[in-house]
């Protein structure tokens, strides 16, 4: 079974991530796996494995047919094409439209994100006509099946991280916060400020960043501002290894108001790292199962703050629940059964 992983390009992000985390684990699991970008080279590039080859389209112009073309002559080299994301979907949809006695490879479609999903299936008929075309779909969230029409047949794949054998180091007096996404509004940072303005003055929180939209900085950027003149605030650019750093901090917050997965939260189950979340996506119905505690059902930000305060008050609180999370990371978030997973879907498209 030769196998293709299809993105624009590997920039940092969750299904950059999700694609680097699967084509790794299906090469130590020694399936015939390759990765396609469809722009040029990116700065996540080098954490595939360097045995996996990986192909580079070098597309300038969507409606180019010469690299249409390309991609054709490219695909047929394979069993399986595993595209992620909506707009890959879009682009090397094209070639679906061909009868299937011009094409030998079977496709996956992987869709990592809750946001815009129904309405782009309502105001873009072509992407619904894509999703009845794939041979199998795959969503990383039970929310997601919703969206889909009925009669598309949806398998659940839940993002990874892959473990790094890092516990996250818990000190009694440590009131260190640390919040992961990149800074846009649905993300809610402004809900993270007011709640780092009502903390005490020992409190402080990073936040790892990777891009920043615009609008919504300069929104907050007065608040901004006084929260990093008084050190309760670092926006940090540019960290790759995330995971590692998560180790130095108590307590992550996470008050995004719609997710998928998602995988930021799963970052700080791999190391132990205690996460209060907002109750959208499936790692917090997982969380809920174990310590409701932790997810919460509104924005109410003295509710948060009382959380916060709380929990840092009982050091016996915060390694129960650093024991619990790691130990739902294992039962859960498993590479044998992702690779499981994964590998059962490729064998049912290619029997069917």
């Amino acid at each position: 079974m030769k196998v293709l992983q299809i993105i624009d390009k590997l920039d940092v992000g969750g299904a950059e991530r999700v694609l680097i985390n699967l084509s790794n684990i299906l090469f130590e699991n020694n399936m015939d796996v390759s990765v396609l970008c469809l722009l040029n080279k990116s700065e996540l590039d080098s954490e595939l494995h360097s045995a996996i080859p990986i192909y580079y389209l070098g597309r300038k112009n969507k409606f180019n047919p010469f690299m249409i073309n390309k991609l054709y002559h490219l695909l047929q080299k394979f069993d399986i094409v595993h595209i992620h994301s909506r707009h890959i979907l879009r682009y090397v949809g094209l070639l679906l439209f061909l009868p299937k006695v011009y094409r030998s490879f079977r496709v996956v479609y992987h869709d990592h994100s809750l946001l815009e999903l129904e309405a782009n299936f309502k105001e873009k008929g072509y992407l619904l006509r894509l999703i009845r075309k794939v041979d199998a779909t795959i969503v990383v969230s039970e929310e997601q099946k919703y969206f889909f029409p009925k009669g598309i047949p949806i398998s659940l794949l839940e993002n990874i991280v892959r473990s790094s054998k890092l516990r996250v180091d818990l000190q009694p007096n440590r009131k260190k916060l640390v919040a992961i996404g990149n800074f846009r509004r649905i993300k809610n940072y402004s809900f993270l400020f007011e709640i780092l303005e009502r903390l005490p003055p020992e409190y402080s929180c990073d936040i790892y960043v990777n891009s920043i939209e615009k609008s919504y900085f300069l929104e907050n950027k007065n608040v901004i501002q006084m929260l990093v003149d008084e050190n309760k605030l670092q926006i940090i650019q540019g960290e790759l290894d995330i995971q590692s750093q998560l180790i130095n901090y108590s307590l992550a917050i996470h008050p995004s108001l719609s997710e998928s997965g998602p995988l930021a939260a799963v970052e700080c189950l791999s190391v132990g790292l205690p996460i209060l979340i907002y109750n959208t996506g499936a790692v917090a119905k997982r969380i809920i199962e174990k310590i409701p505690e932790l997810v919460k059902h509104d924005n109410n930000c003295e509710h948060w703050v009382q959380s916060i305060v709380q929990y840092h008050k009982d050091f016996n609180i915060m390694n129960t629940y650093s024991s619990e999370l790691y130990q739902l990371y294992l039962e859960t978030y498993s590479e044998e059964n992702y690779f499981k997973k994964c590998l059962k879907i490729y064998n049912r498209i290619l029997s069917s």
